[in-house]
């Protein structure tokens, strides 16, 4: 049905509603008129009608005004512990602290290694004199003696003869080795030298036809078994040899040790100069002399002597 065909149908249905409708209405509208025409009656209360059914929801009106804040609701219980965040980046270093006060003393070191025994030290003083002894028993008068005659003056006694020198004192521990000396620069490359002229053949050397002869220190000498010496055969070894207290003009080797005035000496070189001498550079000072040693204490007292008793001799009392 197109939009021609229904407005057709709507205009001839309208005129037979529209008198369907005003049929109904004249019956109504004269009942309404016979009513109000009445006097008015008052009868009893009629009763309450039923509700009617519930309308359709109407449009929704246009939305209201904000409300009022509400009060503050009452403090919510405490969340759970969040997970731990990734740790930040590295902060810059602080400034250094103040210095701390010094810590209390640690508690002391064990005792140090014992030292070396000193030199003797001087001989101690003499001891006191001892008491005198009691009287002895008075002897019995003997005859009187002639006078004598004075006797001369006596001489002076002898000096006494010199002590025995001290013990040597004990070698003292090897000084720490000096640091090493920086290398100087590389000197120039040097001209090649002119050929040498061709050596003599040399004998054949088979083991057994050379002998070595050691002198029990620190010379070898090599010798060709019949006695022929053999060339650059003679070895000294770099060792030291102690000889003792040194000897004033006895001749030294290199490498010989000795003892002089209280402290030891290496020879640098063959030598029959005396060490401490000046301007001598041949002997090298391997042990310097130790301090002497503390005076020794006083001795004891000594034992008093015997009673004396008199006797007689060559007919006087002594």
């Amino acid at each position: 049905m197109n939009a021609a065909e229904l407005g057709a149908v709507i205009r001839g249905v309208v005129p037979a509603v529209r008198e369907f409708v005003t049929a109904a209405l004249d019956g109504l509208t004269a009942r309404i008129t016979a009513l109000e025409g009445r006097a008015a009656v008052v009868g009893a209360d009629g009763r309450d009608g039923r509700d009617g059914e519930k309308g359709a929801d109407g449009a929704i009106g246009p939305a209201g005004r904000d409300g009022l804040d509400g009060k503050d609701g009452a403090e919510g219980l405490a969340g759970k512990d969040g997970a731990d965040g990734r740790d930040g980046e590295k902060g810059q270093d602080g400034a250094a602290g103040p210095v701390g006060p010094v810590g209390p003393m640690g508690p002391a070191g064990d005792p140090g290694a014992k030292g070396d025994p000193g030199e003797p030290g001087p001989a101690g003083r003499d001891g006191l004199d001892g008491k005198d002894g009691a009287a002895g028993i008075d002897g019995k008068d003997g005859a009187d003696g002639r006078d004598g005659k004075d006797g001369a003056d006596g001489m002076h006694g002898k000096d006494g003869a010199a002590g025995l020198n001290g013990k040597d004192g004990a070698d003292g521990r090897d000084g720490q080795p000096g640091v090493p000396g920086r290398e100087g620069p590389q000197g120039e490359k040097g001209k090649d030298g002119t050929d040498g002229l061709h050596g003599k053949d040399g004998r054949d050397a088979v083991m057994g036809q050379i002998e070595m002869a050691f002198d029990g220190e620190r010379t070898a000498t090599f010798t060709w078994t019949d006695g022929t010496p053999v060339k650059g055969g003679v070895l000294k070894f770099p060792i030291t040899i102690y000889r003792g207290v040194y000897l004033e003009g006895k001749g030294y080797e290199r490498g010989d040790e000795v003892t002089f005035a209280g402290q030891q000496y290496i020879a640098l070189a063959d030598t029959t100069d005396k060490p401490l001498e000046h301007g001598v550079t041949s002997w090298q000072l391997a042990c310097k002399r130790g301090r002497d040693g503390k005076a020794g204490r006083d001795g004891k007292d000594g034992i008093n002597g015997r009673n004396g008793q008199d006797f007689i001799r060559n007919g006087s009392r002594s």
